[in-house]
């Protein structure tokens, strides 16, 4: 009899065991997926627009350029994704130029700039511009484009 109650109690001890075990696993679960829907993305885009949102704005035409060859660094960086990659136009007289351009819509492959050979002419330090950018759909700005002012 004694031996009977001594393994109806470590039968028991088992049971509580693996309910213990069973909520830790669920409480586990639980706190990962609340943990895998934080939008840790939203760091990776706000460090991304923070490189850029000082062009917003009115700039000087040092600052056009400089936006310019930041925009040729992040989209020429390998480990830049596509969707962090960014394009830049530049509105002068009612023409626009497009000084980094995708070859098409999906964004594939770098930037590259189109015409660097002008920006130098075409671009002077004491003109004004205005900054704008177009974001996507995550926040993530996606074209910058400057208007003489």
């Amino acid at each position: 009899m004694e031996n009977a109650s001594k393994a109806i109690l470590i039968a028991g001890a088992v049971l509580i065991s693996l309910a213990v075990i069973s909520m830790g696993v669920l409480i586990y679960n639980t706190v990962k997926s609340t943990m895998n829907n934080i939008d840790i993305d939203s760091v990776a885009v706000s460090t991304h627009n923070s490189r850029f949102i000082t062009f917003i704005g009115e700039v000087s035409g040092i600052e056009v350029k400089r936006c310019i060859s930041n925009v040729l660094a992040n989209n020429n960086n390998e480990n830049t994704a596509t969707e962090y990659k960014i394009e830049v136009s530049v509105v002068q007289s009612g023409t626009t130029v497009d000084y980094v351009k995708y070859s098409n819509a999906a964004k594939t492959g770098s930037g590259r700039q189109t015409i660097c050979n002008q920006m130098s002419t075409n671009i002077k330090e004491n003109f004004r511009y205005q900054g704008v950018v177009n974001y996507s759909s995550n926040g993530i700005i996606t074209k910058i484009v400057f208007t003489r002012i």
